[in-house]
């Protein structure tokens, strides 16, 4: 499985800015693509403690009530994008560490967890006015 945050290497994920999540090549034991296409529901989550319940993260999006944030093309082929939007990112405080999930919830009732990331962060813009 390889994930990768849009630009996470070369530049600072910046509050109040557009962030893709891409999973890309997830394969399953065999080294088959992994088809995650089956029937359920898809969350991201971030939040700054553990315990909070998902419906107070910071931001939790499911893939019924945020569809257009979930790029789910190519999930029979092992890929998915999850975008956070301007107004996701912003409600996030810079410099606080975070913990992302991005995980399916099957029909079936089977779990699968694609990304956790105990150490998100985001930096405050420099330009914060709004765009013309």
């Amino acid at each position: 499985m390889s994930l990768k945050i849009s630009d996470l290497n070369d530049t600072q994920l910046v509050r109040g800015d557009t962030i893709r999540i891409m999973c890309r090549n997830l394969k399953d034991m065999d080294g088959v693509d992994y088809d995650m296409s089956a029937a359920g529901v898809w969350y991201c989550t971030v939040k700054s403690d553990l315990t909070t319940v998902d419906a107070s993260a910071e931001i939790h999006l499911t893939s019924t009530a945020n569809a257009s944030q979930f790029d789910l093309t190519n999930v029979a082929t092992g890929q998915l994008k999850v975008t956070l939007s301007p107004a996701n990112s912003a409600a996030l405080t810079a410099g606080t560490n975070y913990y992302l999930q991005v995980k399916k919830i099957f029909t079936s009732g089977d779990v699968l967890s694609v990304v956790f990331e105990p150490e998100f962060r985001v930096y405050e813009r420099v330009v914060i006015t709004a765009p013309v």
